[in-house]
């Protein structure tokens, strides 16, 4: 696909049919809708009320509706998301989050009720569960700070790094959907290539493009392009179709099927399918179909009994039947165990611990120091350990005032 929302469309197609898929885009899961939720479920857990835990269960993780919300018991709610308090407090947000999970039935709720995007949904749930734990547990962050940074992201705070880029949301055999710009130099057993036709947008106000004197790029309001420019925009337009089109086709290892749904006389599509046809009129490896492709027929053995006909108006869903099975990160797995560990480690302080990790100063300088004293001394023998580090010292630390900052 050319777009993200050419993806949606065709993965809601492909949900109909009971088509497996999963989308594969640069997409930033702070931009994520399930963000806004988790901040909205935050904020209910950090001050609970009835007015913010109204709002944080009107979500796709619990599947209420406004009717069901205003009947729920206050004094069971609030007790919950008391609970849910504390639990942040005391064991931090991942914690607290995995008992919402757990108390409302999220991953069963997003399955059944969302067909076509629930995997989808809890995928980027549980990413931004533990991406605000690493953030928390970095940063030592409270429950307030924590909420201050989710929303800053929501808001389009800087953020670099894969961690912020929504992941597959399975990964199972499925049709991999994917934009051309992030197929790039990757390989497909077989390609399906629906909208290349790249036709000029007629709803496009605003024009970018690289003036082709200077090299700086221009950015006109259509009513105010010159010939000129209109002449430069048009040209460029069409190269970079091209190198999308190139991209495109080039991504299947075996197959790739290219279909032509916009019969447009400028389509970028028609004019490689001409050139092609004119190159090529009978190769065997290329072929050119009339219609809607029809699937072959199948060769059925007389051993073997046809398949009954799948519904195509009945979504396939395979589920596991231990539903407590799940896939799980080190990240969620550490989640627990990081905060005892941190409780152990201050019932019985450790000295060489405590050096290492609190006295020790961070940085470069003292990288280089470990790096060359241990590339030197030898551990088996101690009687040369002090000269070795008077050593170090003396070459990475020329003055006294350096070696005191470093100790």
């Amino acid at each position: 696909m050319r777009t993200g929302r050419q993806g949606r469309e065709v993965k809601a197609q492909l949900a109909k049919l009971g088509v497996p898929a999963v989308t594969v885009d640069d997409a930033k899961v702070l931009q994520s809708e399930e963000a806004t939720y988790l901040l909205y479920l935050m904020e209910a857990m950090l001050a609970p009320d009835r007015s913010s835990i109204n709002r944080a269960l009107l979500s796709p993780f619990t599947g209420l509706k406004l009717e069901s919300v205003l009947t729920l018991d206050d004094e069971v709610t609030l007790g919950l998301f008391g609970n849910y308090k504390n639990r942040w407090q005391q064991d931090g947000i991942y914690t607290a989050m995995m008992d919402f999970v757990t108390d409302f039935n999220v991953r069963n709720v997003l399955l059944h009720a969302h067909t076509e995007s629930g995997e989808r949904i809890i995928s980027n749930l549980f990413q931004l569960t533990e991406l605000v734990h690493q953030i928390q547990s970095r940063k030592n962050l409270s429950m307030t700070e924590l909420v201050s940074w989710l929303k800053r992201g929501i808001d389009g705070m800087a953020t670099e790094g894969d961690e912020y880029e929504q992941r597959m949301e399975s990964d199972e055999e499925a049709v991999n959907i994917v934009t051309i710009h992030k197929s790039k130099g990757l390989e497909y057993k077989i390609v399906m290539a629906p909208y290349l036709d790249f036709v000029e947008n007629k709803y496009i106000e605003f024009f970018s493009f690289r003036d082709p004197l200077t090299g700086d790029y221009v950015g006109v309001e259509k009513k105010r392009m010159t010939d000129e420019q209109q002449a430069s925009y048009a040209r460029q337009a069409e190269q970079e179709n091209r190198r999308l089109l190139y991209v495109a086709i080039t991504r299947g290892v075996y197959k790739c099927f290219v279909f032509r749904n916009n019969y447009h006389k400028k389509s970028t599509l028609l004019t490689f399918l001409e050139a092609l046809i004119a190159a090529a009129p009978s190769s065997d490896i290329i072929r050119f179909e009339e219609g809607i492709p029809v699937a072959p027929e199948q060769q059925v053995s007389n051993k073997i009994l046809a398949l009954t006909p799948v519904n195509p108006d009945l979504p396939v869903r395979f589920v596991l039947k231990e539903q407590n099975w799940r896939k799980m990160s080190y990240t969620m797995l550490a989640a627990k165990a990081e905060h005892n560990l941190r409780t152990r480690a201050s019932q019985q302080e450790d000295p060489y611990e405590t050096f290492i990790f609190h006295t020790l100063k961070r940085g470069a300088k003292t990288g280089n120091l470990l790096h060359f004293l241990f590339e030197n001394i030898n551990f088996s023998e101690d009687s040369r350990w002090e000269k070795w580090i008077t050593e170090t010292i003396r070459r990475l630390y020329r003055d006294n005032r350096n070696c005191m900052d470093l100790c």
